[in-house]
């Protein structure tokens, strides 16, 4: 498996104008990609506390978080692996009776319910603080025992510690450095898609990997029935391509907020642009019968538009980067898929939906008109009626 932590200083790149060759390239995905258990900032918040935990002597009396707005507000209600309860407290708390320090963002991978309990009980010594004037991603703990004192910093990206100090503190914060994703603003689609043509397979392994990590946890969404409280039945329902990714993301990302205790690839520091990145290009795949070499090669390709795109946003933003980076980035994988190629004049776009149609018709000889089901289009239309193009009068609304 590909349990490799992402190295912080492989993410500072000089912005500069060059061409991006084969090894960039990896260096620039692999960079790009960490395991993760749970939502992303409960599993960042949680790392924090749990270096500072392991930096500190004594017992634990007081505990503060303090963190930027955006990271609060996407920690604050979601699942936490291993617990019943949800906040930012608890995630602190967690971090601090459950947190392995030295496994990167897969700090609460194991939560037993003794220490589940500790956390619980330490809730009350636990101060959480929005921090105002801070640019960017951040995130500070200071834990007290009653022989100690050590505060932590997080800057940048979630698993980026870039401050462990013991009292007395520094007055001022600590720099808010800027962390890029490896190879920010570097490279062109036109080399992208090159290095997906050419790279060996064999050094695309770790994407297989990534891939499987995020197919078990759709898996066990689908087992658990977790999908029903979050997609349609319409959706469950639709062997289209299009449901069949909602369906796997939907779940998958369901999942994982829920706090199912499963690690998750993420891309570019975000678990749901991990999954809706893999798992949208695995479900065009999966529907096309397209083999694993053209699959893990756009999955390469989808991976390094991701970064590129990610690169003018930064780590956090105020609109979810899983429909303008990974949803975006997912699409041009599956454009690959299916054969697409870019041409300067911008007509390689018209292939698309006669590739659609191409593949989806061999789809349907293979198949759907054995079960008796009606003739579909990709996106769960019938050809006759053309009822994929009519809104569903549940679409978008959760079940549950």
């Amino acid at each position: 498996m590909f349990l490799e932590k992402a190295n912080p200083a492989l993410r500072r790149v000089e912005k500069r104008n060059y061409r991006m060759d084969e090894t960039q390239c990896l260096r620039m995905i692999r960079a790009s990609l960490a395991p993760s258990t749970g939502c992303t900032e409960p599993a960042a918040i949680a790392l924090n506390a749990a270096t500072a935990r392991k930096a500190a002597q004594g017992t634990v009396t007081q505990v503060t978080a303090r963190l930027d707005a955006y990271l609060f507000k996407n920690a604050m209600g979601v699942g936490i692996p291993g617990a019943d309860e949800r906040g930012v407290d608890l995630c602190v708390a967690l971090g601090i009776t459950a947190g392995d320090a030295d496994a990167g963002m897969n700090a609460l991978h194991t939560v037993t319910a003794e220490q589940l309990a500790a956390a619980k009980a330490l809730r009350s010594c636990v101060k959480v603080e929005i921090v105002d004037g801070v640019s960017g991603l951040y995130i500070e703990t200071i834990l007290r025992t009653d022989c100690d004192a050590v505060r932590v910093v997080t800057v940048g990206a979630h698993d980026h510690i870039a401050l462990v100090e013991h009292a007395p503190f520094t007055e001022a914060p600590a720099g808010q450095e800027s962390v890029e994703e490896g190879g920010a603003h570097c490279g062109s689609l036109a080399e992208f898609i090159a290095f997906a043509d050419t790279v060996a397979l064999d050094k695309l392994a770790f994407l297989r990997d990534a891939l499987t990590m995020n197919r078990t946890i759709y898996d066990r969404a689908m087992s658990d029935e977790l999908a029903h409280c979050v997609l349609p039945k319409i959706t469950l329902d639709d062997p289209s391509l299009c449901a069949s990714a909602k369906r796997m993301a939907g779940a998958a990302s369901y999942a994982r907020m829920h706090g199912v205790p499963l690690p998750v690839m993420t891309a570019t520091g975000s678990g749901n642009q991990g999954i809706t990145l893999f798992l949208t290009v695995d479900a065009a795949a999966r529907y096309f019968s397209i083999p694993e070499e053209k699959e893990l090669r756009a999955i390469a390709l989808a991976a390094l538009a991701n970064v590129y795109i990610k690169s003018f946003i930064g780590p956090l933003s105020s609109v979810c980067a899983c429909g303008v980076a990974a949803g975006l980035s997912a699409s041009l994988g599956v454009v690959y898929l299916l054969g697409g190629r870019r041409r300067r004049d911008g007509a390689g776009c018209a292939e698309y939906p006669r590739l659609c149609q191409r593949h989806d018709l061999r789809r349907r000889e293979g198949g759907l008109r054995e079960q008796g089901c009606p003739e579909r289009g990709p996106c769960g239309g019938s050809r006759m009626s053309g009822a994929g193009r009519r809104r569903h009068p549940r679409a978008g609304r959760h079940s549950g």
